[in-house]
């Protein structure tokens, strides 16, 4: 399970930032070309923040949730234990 968590947050973490860095440099194209002003780049900058950061919490709640998933095979691992020594009876 800590392989696939590593690698969820790894391919969130890599589209988070791999989507800033095409972000910036479409807009600064689009600034060479007159199609995008430095405060409509920057306006839309701030949404695309949020939107990314977004992407980053919903990578770590999905971490919260295998944890709590993990604890619960443990729990339920040592309430399905069977005695290897016997500790009642006896001759």
């Amino acid at each position: 399970m800590a392989f696939y968590y590593g690698m969820f947050s790894f391919f969130f973490t890599f589209v988070m930032f791999g989507t800033l860095d095409l972000l910036v440099w479409f807009a600064a194209y689009l600034n060479d070309t007159d199609g995008l002003t430095v405060g409509e780049f920057t306006s839309f900058q701030f949404y695309m923040f949020s939107f990314l950061m977004n992407f980053g919490a919903i990578g770590n709640v999905f971490g919260e949730v295998m944890g709590v998933l993990g604890t619960c095979s443990a729990i339920a691992e040592i309430f399905l234990h069977v005695e290897v020594i016997k500790t009642t009876g006896g001759d």
